[in-house]
C-alpha cells in the first residue's frame, strides 16, 4: 500500500465533495457530517460518475413516522446523476438496491492534510 497525500481538508465543504486522480483512478473525496469518505467516481449500478451525483437525505415513512412523511438522514444519501442510485454516504452501502456498494479508500486526516492509501 501507498499514502497519497491529497489536499488540505478544508479545500473540502461540508456537504460537497472533490474529485482527484490517484494512480490514474477517479477518487471523490466527501465531507458529510464533519467526517470524510473517499469513493472511486464510478457507480456499480451502470458506471455512472457517481462523486458528480447529488448529496442529500431521504423521504421515509414508517410506524416511527406514524406513516407522515419525514425528512431523514440529511447530507448523508449520495445519489447517482444518471439513473437516480441511492447509497448511503458513510458507509458506501446502496440503500435501493442491494448488494451494490460503492468502492471505498482508506483515508485519513494527518496534520490538517488529507491522505489516502493505495496499492501500488
Amino acid at each position: 500500500m501507498a499514502e497519497y497525500e491529497l489536499m488540505d481538508e478544508s479545500e473540502v465543504s461540508e456537504g460537497s465533495c472533490q474529485i482527484v486522480v490517484v494512480n490514474g483512478i477517479e477518487i471523490g473525496v466527501f465531507k458529510a457530517k464533519g467526517q470524510f469518505y473517499a469513493y472511486m467516481n464510478r457507480c456499480p449500478h451502470d458506471g455512472g460518475p457517481i462523486c458528480k451525483g447529488t448529496l442529500t437525505g431521504n423521504l421515509v415513512q414508517s410506524p416511527e413516522t406514524e406513516w407522515k412523511l419525514k425528512w431523514h438522514r440529511d447530507g448523508e444519501i449520495l445519489y447517482c446523476p444518471w439513473h437516480g442510485s441511492d447509497f448511503d454516504i458513510t458507509t458506501g452501502e446502496a440503500l435501493g438496491r442491494r448488494p451494490l456498494r460503492l468502492k471505498s479508500y482508506p483515508l485519513k486526516v494527518e496534520d490538517g492534510k488529507l491522505k489516502i492509501s493505495l496499492r501500488k
